[in-house]
């Protein structure tokens, strides 16, 4: 199984292009295609070289989220006044997050892992921030056993 760290992570804003996922896998694939369509737009914007898919606004039954595929940025203030009209912003919170590393194949069974099994036996709970991952730039989009992190909000247990 999967075995997340615990980790603090300072708040970032996320600028990107955003769309409503509702259990169709090809909604995301295309929302990641115009955003690889689009790189020099946000290449300027990006304080690292990783990129971020953020999940808000969750609802369990039936599962559908808005996801957002950006970059790590300053913050709003310090983007241009040109951006297209539609990017999005995303403030993700700094705070207590459990990281594991995951690939495109094995996601699923790995979130189901952590977010049942290891978390009730943690010491933690989930808590209501974003989800979001972060595919460093040695990710390869192309090939399933690529690497990257997943970061699920977490704070302790209360006694």
């Amino acid at each position: 199984m999967v075995s997340p760290t615990i980790v603090e992570r300072e708040p970032v804003t996320v600028v990107g292009l955003q769309t409503r996922f509702e259990g169709d896998d090809s909604v995301v694939r295309a929302l990641w295609e115009a955003f690889g369509a689009r790189w020099d737009e946000f290449d300027g914007l990006a304080t690292t070289a990783a990129s971020y898919g953020v999940v808000t606004d969750f609802t369990p039954e039936p599962m559908a989220f808005d996801y957002l595929v950006g970059v790590p940025t300053a913050g709003t203030d310090d983007l241009p006044d040109d951006l297209s009209g539609d990017l999005v912003a995303v403030d993700v919170p700094g705070g207590t997050y459990a990281r594991f590393e995951s690939t495109l194949a094995s996601f699923e069974a790995d979130y189901e892992a952590v977010t049942t099994t290891w978390l009730a036996g943690s010491g933690y709970e989930r808590r209501v921030a974003p989800e979001y991952e972060r595919y460093g730039p040695e990710f390869d989009p192309d090939d399933p056993a690529s690497r990257y992190e997943y970061y699920l909000p977490v704070r302790p247990s209360p006694a």
